[in-house]
């Protein structure tokens, strides 16, 4: 069933993607948000390595899609260097919610990620630059 702006479907969405977080120790709650009629596009993917665990949602709606992945590392050594792919323009810090989101664009793509100690948030895919902000904001305290 589609999700939609503050609907039984986003609050679904959320839980589920809360759940995966949970299983991995994930600190940073779920988004609650989600643009009308996003839809899971597959089971959410839980990978559990000797260092750390991922988890990968897709999502769709309409002819657009999108992924959110969350990696939680344990231990307490520095987390390894991350490169994200992106075009020219300049990388956005986007501050919400306590948190420090570095948005940037690759071609049709828009890509925002949050690091804060052993935990990494990635938001990737054919999103708009208000509906990633609206996904952000949406993340709890």
């Amino acid at each position: 069933m589609p999700a939609s702006a503050g609907s039984a479907e986003s609050e679904t969405l959320r839980q589920k993607v809360q759940e995966a977080f949970d299983i991995c120790g994930v600190t940073v709650p779920a988004p609650a948000w989600y643009p009308e009629g996003t839809e899971l596009t597959e089971d959410i993917r839980v990978v559990e390595y000797r260092e750390t665990s991922v988890v990968t949602c897709y999502f769709a709606y309409g002819d657009k899609d999108f992924y959110i992945e969350a990696q939680q590392y344990y231990g307490e050594e520095r987390i390894p260097k991350q490169t994200f792919e992106k075009d020219t323009l300049d990388v956005e810090s986007y501050f919400s919610n306590g948190r420090t989101f570095y948005i940037m664009s690759n071609n049709s793509d828009n890509l925002a990620v949050y690091s804060k100690g052993q935990t990494v948030i990635t938001i990737n895919g054919s999103l708009s630059l208000e509906s990633l902000k609206q996904i952000i904001d949406s993340i709890g305290v």
